[in-house]
């Protein structure tokens, strides 16, 4: 089938023309994408240009994109209640998704089956699961309405653990495999810290006023960012949970959706259907705005990011998916020109002396 040729593409192997921005004389990224229902959750394709929308009926839609324009490869249906959360493995064979159904299902991408079916039976969670972390390839991570975290092994299909500590939805979930640690938000306003390895809790924060709806992780000053509904985007140093440390003020209200971009930055969106580019370090602010003139003024709730870091796409509380061109991000001189004087020589800094970390120590005799 089209999915399964698309998914054994090698990329490398494309007409040196076959470019997503063209010659600049056409429209660089595609037009904007209507689904049937209203659109959950976004999955781009960790190694090709495809793209999975999570729909509010239940279907994941898959799409192939290419310069100005998407293709629907295939639209199936694999849940009874909305696509609440989904995730690629890091290879990209397949799919998990986890569903207001309480169903459990992994995708296999190029027989288009499901694999793994782990129906509300045979699960812990009696409320609506409301996000996933792929942690492994053989071990996820789940969060439902109701506060529960539970963490499987997908080989047995069974929860290894199950914690209680959230009071309410599971908003967001980040896996650091080198620790075996999960960190997760709630609406009950905590960030929780528990070691899958050990079993046991290893941090929480303290209760707050504003629910958390998401988190996010930049490594450069290991912090954990969550977004609000009021808009302030409180900040924790990782491993210090009780409270945060510092906060990214006058941020719109309404963050339901965050997403590293690299160590250093992150993509927010808002209440007014825009997405920003937030800098952490040097100077805390925003760097430039995505869909400002859109004219959408839904609450975004879901970005994602293309394989080759070309292309962003947002989903909002509609039914539209909204791309833009983020090629340029890559290029440090294009990013200087969205920072002032001070800034610029800031990075600079930075850069020089990331530079010289990277250099081997020369041999002496």
């Amino acid at each position: 089938n089209s999915f399964c040729t698309l998914l054994a593409m090698q990329l490398d192997n494309s007409d040196g023309d076959d470019l997503l921005l063209g010659d600049g004389s056409e429209q660089r990224v595609p037009r904007d994408l209507v689904e049937p229902a209203a659109v959950y959750r976004l999955a781009f394709h960790p190694n090709a240009p495809i793209l999975c929308t999570g729909l509010m009926n239940g279907c994941v839609n898959v799409h192939e994109w290419r310069r100005n324009e998407t293709r629907a490869i295939a639209s199936l249906p694999t849940h009874r209640g909305a696509v609440c959360s989904m995730e690629f493995t890091r290879s990209g064979s397949h799919l998990a998704t986890v569903s207001s159904d309480r169903h459990i299902k992994v995708l296999d991408c190029a027989s288009q089956a499901h694999v793994i079916d782990i129906r509300r039976k045979n699960s812990p969670h009696k409320f609506p699961l409301s996000i996933l972390s792929v942690c492994t390839s053989t071990e996820l991570a789940v969060g439902d309405d109701d506060g529960m975290v539970s963490f499987w092994d997908m080989r047995m299909q069974k929860p290894v653990t199950t914690f209680l500590e959230h009071a309410d939805q599971v908003t967001g979930m980040i896996y650091f495999e080198g620790n075996h640690q999960l960190v997760t938000s709630s609406t009950d306003t905590t960030v929780g810290c528990f070691d899958m390895r050990m079993r046991k809790v290893a941090g929480f924060s303290e209760k707050r006023k504003d629910e958390l709806n998401c988190i996010t992780f930049l490594p450069a000053t290991n912090s954990v960012i969550a977004g609000t509904d009021a808009g302030m985007l409180p900040i924790w140093k990782y491993g210090a949970w009780k409270r945060p440390y510092d906060v990214h003020s006058k941020h719109p209200r309404e963050c339901e959706a965050l997403l590293t971009y690299n160590d250093n930055m992150f993509f927010s969106g808002a209440y007014d259907g825009t997405v920003r580019l937030i800098q952490h370090h040097p100077v805390r602010r925003v760097l430039t705005n995505f869909g400002s003139s859109r004219r959408n003024f839904n609450t975004v709730s879901g970005i994602s990011v293309s394989h080759d870091r070309t292309l962003l796409a947002a989903a909002t509380t509609g039914s539209t998916v909204f791309f833009y061109d983020i090629e340029f991000l890559g290029d440090e001189s294009e990013l200087d020109k969205l920072r002032d004087r001070a800034e610029r020589k800031h990075m600079e800094t930075i850069r020089k002396a990331s530079a010289e970390d990277r250099v081997p120590d020369s041999d002496s005799d």
